[in-house]
């Protein structure tokens, strides 16, 4: 599955995958164009939860920018960042599906 994840970030290269600081954890980070993306992986085998991408919520994203601040506070040459979310959804038997969204903000 870890092809398929830097597939979905075609042009891009991924500098860290769950990259941690203290109780933070950001799942990829990649940089793409100078722009550095912090991309939320979630994954569902069933639709019996929801979709994966409604298991980032307000909560999260609010977790998510803290470890964004560390990131960037350790890594002063990036100033430009974006916030993704991958969602992907493997049924039994079945090919995964990948939903990505872009730039994902409270």
């Amino acid at each position: 599955m870890g092809l398929k994840i830097i597939d979905a970030f075609t042009s891009g290269t991924i500098l860290h995958r769950n990259w941690r600081c203290g109780h933070e954890e950001i799942d990829l980070i990649g940089v793409q164009n100078n722009l550095l993306h912090f991309i939320e992986v979630k994954f569902r085998s069933s639709d019996y939860h929801g979709h994966p991408e409604e298991a980032v919520t307000k909560k999260k994203v609010r977790t998510l920018m803290r470890g964004v601040e560390q990131y960037l506070h350790q890594n002063p040459q990036y100033n430009d960042f974006r916030l993704d979310i991958l969602a992907i959804t493997q049924k039994s038997g079945r090919e995964a599906e990948y939903f990505f969204i872009e730039d994902v903000t409270l």
